[in-house]
């Protein structure tokens, strides 16, 4: 058994049964307890173990349902709220359509009490997101004790002021209904049954990659442990990166591995182990958050954590760029292409960041780990805009050879696709074969020479969205 079935076995942990969705009964917690036997084969001995279930208690919340945000792809509400054991407030927003893949790191909630208090929630008090069907239920906790109170209204700020801050001057009202009507919302199933044991490899010339497991560290689901080996075919040097991504969430970071090296320095020829603990934003289960994407060594792994299985499909449209902060903002909005349609799997560039000096031309690049998949694809277009220009971006996608250093005026390397976008061009597929790449460069040309006297109104804002790779 692995570690984390151990664990189980040991708290005597068993299969909670989830209940129906709504009911108008007094709010209240309740586990009901089942066990399942499977039987698996675990290094080549037939044994059984228990396939077990654990699912979080169900939420028994104030019934609110009231429409907080809607646009054409979909609807935010807000559906209820609790005071839980600790005497603070879990709010739950209800996400349909499109809109449970928007963004909701600008988006602030001032919540207001029944004796007239108030509290903001953010997207650092969002703890938990549970999935069900095409519908998701964010759930915020607040900090400060609200015993005895009730919520009221929420004003909803879509994006923050220029300091960061809940933003007075563009929000909206909610008024919350006083109600003593019940909702009750299914808690988090998270499956560990035992998996193979079969290990996730990669290899290039720099090195070969084994993932032997990935696993949860504890019932909560929201530390991992990543255990494996990388063996050196080059004198390497620097602490190897795993970039983590979770791509539900958009959320990505960048970890320095745990190796057993003392130095920076690591030699051809030698294998090094790692152990890596992993704190994610939210909990893995079936019906929440369930996937995790990371690259080592221009690598990609991309894994499921209900099944322990790879991926054949990732989505990696927001995989940490080190230019992101050029990006502009998202909101519950989306962005809107040229043709009026809107999308939320998608990040969009107002105007160019970078040049080699002034009379050399504007440019943005964007880079994208694909090794171990044969083909990305993504869209590509113009955002909607009120532009008039007739300026034409060149678009390339460059594979493992792309260079582009100060004193040169265009870059080098294989160009595996091209494309001119120009104001008034929508969101297009692209489609490139990355088999045998491990690292490529969507690459932005203005032809707008840095400098340029009219340059800013030569812009044209440009949206890639829904980037995924396959195999």
């Amino acid at each position: 058994m692995t570690y984390f079935l151990k664990m189980l076995s040991l708290l005597m942990l068993i299969t909670i049964v989830g209940c129906s969705q709504e009911t108008t009964e007094n709010p209240k917690e309740k586990e009901i307890k089942e066990v399942k036997e499977v039987s698996t084969s675990h290094n080549d001995t037939e044994e059984k173990v228990e396939d077990m279930i654990w699912t979080t208690s169900e939420m028994e919340l104030t019934k609110s349902e009231v429409l907080m945000y809607e646009n054409e792809v979909g609807s935010v509400e807000f559906y209820g709220y609790r005071q839980n054991e600790e005497g603070t407030f879990d709010v739950v927003l209800k996400h349909q359509g499109e809109l449970t893949k928007a963004d909701n790191t600008e988006t602030q909630m001032r919540v207001i009490l029944s004796d007239s208090n108030d509290f903001i929630l953010d997207d650092d008090d969002r703890i938990e997101i549970r999935k069900f069907d095409d519908i998701e239920y964010h759930i915020y906790k607040s900090e400060d004790n609200v015993e005895g109170r009730k919520i009221v209204r929420v004003d909803l700020s879509l994006f923050n002021d220029i300091n960061g801050n809940f933003n007075e001057e563009d929000m909206e009202t909610i008024e919350i209904p006083q109600t003593e009507k019940v909702v009750k919302l299914n808690g988090i199933e998270f499956n560990q049954e035992e998996k193979k044991e079969e290990a996730f490899i990669r290899e290039n010339e720099d090195m070969k990659i084994t993932i032997q497991y990935v696993e949860p560290m504890d019932i909560s689901f929201k530390t991992l442990q990543l255990v494996g080996n990388i063996e050196f075919k080059k004198d390497i040097e620097g602490k190897p990166e795993l970039i983590l991504f979770q791509p539900e969430m958009g959320i990505s970071e960048i970890i320095e591995l745990e190796t057993d090296n003392k130095g920076d320095t690591f030699y051809k020829g030698t294998t090094v182990d790692f152990v890596q603990n992993i704190d994610l934003a939210y909990p893995l289960g079936k019906n929440s958050i369930h996937s995790i994407n990371f690259t080592i060594g221009n690598e990609l792994f991309a894994i499921n954590q209900n099944t322990g299985e790879e991926m054949n499909e990732a989505i990696i449209t927001n995989f940490e760029q080190e230019n992101k902060r050029h990006l502009d903002k998202k909101t519950l909005e989306g962005f809107i292409d040229s043709s009026g349609t809107r999308v939320y799997d998608a990040i969009q560039l107002t105007n160019p960041f970078s040049s080699h000096g002034v009379g050399t031309d504007s440019f943005a690049d964007f880079e994208y780990v694909v090794g171990g998949y044969d083909e990305l694809s993504f869209q590509l277009g113009a955002a909607q805009n009120e532009s008039r220009t007739n300026q034409q971006y060149d678009v390339y996608v460059y594979g493992d050879d792309f260079s582009f250093e100060e004193g040169q005026t265009k870059p080098t390397g294989e160009v595996l696709f091209s494309k001119q976008i120009k104001s008034d061009t929508p969101l297009e597929e692209v489609s490139v074969d990355v088999s045998g790449v491990k690292n490529t460069t969507i690459f932005i040309d203005s032809n707008i020479p840095s400098g340029d006297e009219n340059e800013e109104e030569r812009y044209v804002p440009i949206i890639i969205s829904d980037v995924k790779v396959q195999r």
